[in-house]
């Protein structure tokens, strides 16, 4: 069966379309029709504002595949719905800059580069819909353009390390009459600071000063930062004292001030200027601002990384002395910690310093300390919450027992970790598959789907094994295949490029019956022509 029969079969008929799912999906685009029929760009805009419903492009092409005669009215449709998308999107500040941080985070510059010229044309004619500045919104121009917007899209390309569309946007910026704001600047400094660009750091710094924008605690944080972590340490302590002598307004908001300390201390631990750290510590109690939890983390974890437990218990005691409660940081430190001095009950002495502080530990607390230890990127830590998992099974108390949701989050957790040992990965991995049987804990569809999407974002080849095997173990314990399975899954190799293996994904799914829908088509269709569009020769699905 080619996709071009399962569009067929994909969706009812308009006239079986009720006013839910798929028919209020048909009933819009019907709407946006008549609007473009008549030119009414404008009409089309403030409509799709107002239901802000978001509509798939698969979905926009199986409607106008229903449309007889006239081409010139499909295109029309298609670009008035392709803009009206991104409208909506921008108009949810929010979900834009999650979705530009998703994008950045599997580094699909493409995509990203693409949306932001989706977005920016909409400045301009033949349906101009975006406003530049607060004073330039209208009702032909109902949408500002938020400044998280601006901030998002440079961190998102500079964190791809596309310098050149950081620049390109900040040109755009100021073409539209916007002055670009300390938070525009933060960002400039934040996303150079990530990719360990010292001297345009410090050229925008300047830049910035010339430009007359004074530069508030998160500009000096993202300074100081980028500074500490390329050794300039003298240089990171010169504007920090100049910091210091800034008299910030009484609303200030605190806690910015107390991350720049924060970020001083972490820097000059990392320089191993242990004397200074303290003596700015000791000046924070005193004079302000007071520390937190993340300043005596900061200290714990250089005395675990150190090997000293004497001044790494010390800074603990400090933390509860000064009435804190340890967050999951401290705690899986902690366990670090005692994994390191080989102490066989690390995990009970967590528990009993938990119950020191008047916290009742239960399986959720233990969770969430190995979901956090376990995505840290250190082995000592996952080692440490590996003798946690295992100590939680050997308990009287049932409330302390490992659940799905512990078991899941540890397998997915170590599937995303490419930096593991692959011996290590297996070990654990075959203790916790063992563990979940032996306890007649069934992952169920939620659990796969977890999983699946944590391996296929491992680039190396295990990582495609993995998810093959856990995608074969779905039969295995009749775990039922939804759409959100296929779509998880040929997502993600398409997004890899493994066609050979999409390819027969596609082919269960229809020797399976299971009837495409939607998106889903959108990736086949994508599996059937991807192939081809990279000069693959395998054998397309049949």
């Amino acid at each position: 069966m080619e996709a071009e029969d399962w569009q067929a079969l994909a969706e009812p008929p308009l006239s079986q379309a009720n006013t839910t799912g798929y028919g209020r999906t048909q009933l819009f685009i019907a709407a946006i029709t008549a609007h473009a029929m008549r030119d009414s760009f404008n009409d089309a805009l403030h409509m799709a504002l107002r239901f802000r419903l978001r509509v798939r492009q698969p979905s926009v092409t199986l409607f106008l595949e229903e449309l007889n005669g006239d081409e010139a009215l499909k295109r029309k449709v298609a670009e008035y719905m392709l803009t009206l998308d991104r409208a909506r999107l921008v108009s949810q500040p929010a979900s834009l800059s999650r979705w530009i941080k998703d994008i950045t985070n599997d580094h699909r510059t493409g995509l990203l580069e693409k949306r932001y010229n989706e977005i920016v044309a909409g400045f301009y004619p033949p349906n101009p819909w975006l406003a530049p500045t607060p004073e330039a919104v209208s009702k032909e121009r109902p949408v500002l353009m938020p400044t998280t917007a601006w901030t998002s899209f440079i961190g998102g390309f500079l964190k791809c390390r596309r310098v050149d569309l950081a620049e390109k946007l900040w040109n755009d910026a100021r073409a539209q009459g916007v002055k670009p704001g300390i938070e525009m600047w933060t960002a400039l400094l934040d996303g150079y600071g990530a990719i360990r660009a010292l001297d345009e750091t410090l050229i925008t710094w300047d830049a910035m000063k010339e430009a007359r924008i004074k530069p508030d605690c998160m500009a000096y944080r993202a300074l100081l930062s980028t500074l500490f972590n390329m050794r300039k340490t003298d240089l990171a302590m010169a504007r920090f004292k100049e910091f210091e002598m800034l008299a910030f307004p009484k609303s200030a908001e605190q806690s910015q001030v107390l991350q720049v300390y924060n970020t001083v201390l972490h820097g000059l631990l990392l320089a191993r200027l242990e004397e200074q750290a303290r003596d700015l510590y000791q000046r924070m109690k005193t004079g302000g601002p007071t520390p937190d939890v993340v300043s005596y983390n900061t200290f714990m974890q250089y005395y675990a990384r150190k090997g000293d437990m004497k001044s790494f218990a010390s800074s603990f005691q400090a933390l509860t002395d000064a009435g804190l409660e340890g967050d999951v940081f401290t705690w899986s430190t902690v366990l670090s910690a005692l994994y390191k001095t080989s102490r066989k009950d690390g995990p009970q002495l967590v528990t009993n310093i938990m119950r020191m502080q008047k916290i009742t530990p239960n399986v959720a607390t233990y969770t969430a300390i190995l979901d956090h230890a376990v995505g840290e990127k250190d082995e000592s830590k996952l080692k440490g919450a590996f003798d946690l998992l295992r100590w939680m099974e050997q308990q009287q108390d049932p409330g302390i027992w490992p659940n799905e949701v512990t078991y899941t989050s540890f397998l997915s957790g170590m599937c995303r970790n490419e930096w593991l040992d692959p011996k290590l990965r297996d070990e654990c991995k075959s203790h916790i598959l063992q563990s979940m049987e032996r306890r007649n804990i069934k992952p169920n569809r939620v659990t796969y789907h977890i999983l699946l999407k944590a391996c296929l974002q491992n680039p190396r080849p295990e990582g495609l094994r993995q998810a093959l095997a856990y995608y074969a173990d779905m039969d295995r314990h009749k775990v039922e295949k939804d759409y959100n399975t296929w779509w998880i899954i040929l997502s993600g190799l398409i997004r890899r490029g493994d066609w050979g293996a999409a390819q027969e994904i596609v082919n269960q799914m229809r020797r399976k019956g299971f009837i495409p829908t939607g998106g889903l088509l959108n990736l086949i269709r994508i599996v059937y022509n991807g192939p081809r569009q990279s000069g693959d020769s395998r054998r397309r699905p049949v």
